[in-house]
């Protein structure tokens, strides 16, 4: 065992080796209110029905597109597939609410970004950050899709996962103090959770069986009452859309809207 000495110069040790790193770690601070501009200081979200404490069940849809022809439309446009998605979504929740009495024009989505550039032996663990993006409900789909594109490409000039750099001490201080349950069971600063992965291209096999489909899965917490995840494999694109059936029973609803707004972006 070490001594508490050894302990204490080794610490010493580590704050000196730290201290070239302080520059590029307010750069990246500056960066991370750069990203989170929106959210901060910004005025709390109307109240919807999308926010409201949720229980302890979840329940599961999915909708499973071509993968050839949203990377066709997207690049027709300047935009990625992720750009693609949070447009349709946006158009989903907008004509959700509409048919709840509810009236909300722009949505403000949670979209996590890889920090990673590369991949680097020794660094190991999650290395990411989540970006706000306020995305239109309403309007045509491709001006609401260019619109998105060009949000998403502004959110991404900020240095890689910079909002970590500042979330991450929050939510930590939040939770040593027993108050993070309570904020995000009553926050109103995001409607929704989007989660975007690129799968493997080339189809696998397990045992010699085929995978004919990946489907993934997330779960909303805190007030957060629909989230959605998607991921491609082999072609296709998989969205699966998670709810509290409790405080989201409409889910069907929502995913035969999604489903539209993908046609009308998809085959307009």
């Amino acid at each position: 065992m070490p001594s508490v000495s050894a302990l204490a110069r080794d610490a010493w040790a580590g704050r000196v080796r730290a201290v070239p790193q302080l520059p590029a770690s307010l750069a990246r601070a500056v960066g991370g209110l750069l990203a989170l501009r929106g959210s901060i200081g910004a005025p709390r979200l109307a109240r919807t029905s999308l926010n409201v404490p949720t229980g302890p069940r979840r329940r599961f849809v999915s909708i499973r597109l071509d993968l050839g022809r949203v990377l066709a439309v997207g690049h027709a446009h300047h935009a990625t597939v992720n750009d693609l998605v949070l447009t349709a979504i946006g158009g989903a929740l907008h004509r959700l609410l509409e048919q709840r009495g509810e009236r909300q024009e722009t949505f403000v989505l949670s979209v996590p970004f890889s920090g990673r550039r590369q991949a680097v032996a020794g660094e190991l663990g999650n290395q990411s950050g989540v970006i706000p993006i306020r995305v239109p409900g309403v309007g045509h789909p491709f001006t609401r899709l260019d619109a998105v594109a060009t949000a998403t490409r502004a959110a991404k000039l900020a240095p890689a996962g910079a909002s970590t750099a500042l979330l991450g001490p929050f939510f930590r201080l939040l939770a040593r103090l027993g108050l993070f349950q309570r904020f995000i069971s009553r926050q109103r600063t995001i409607h929704t959770f989007v989660t975007n992965l690129r799968g493997p291209a080339e189809p696998l096999s397990i045992f010699g069986c085929p995978v004919t489909g990946l489907v993934p899965l997330t779960g909303p917490t805190g007030n957060v009452t629909v989230s959605f995840a998607v991921l491609s494999y082999a072609g296709s694109l998989e969205v699966t859309l998670a709810a509290d059936p409790d405080t989201c029973p409409d889910l069907d609803a929502l995913r035969a809207l999604l489903e539209h707004e993908f046609a009308a972006l998809l085959h307009p």
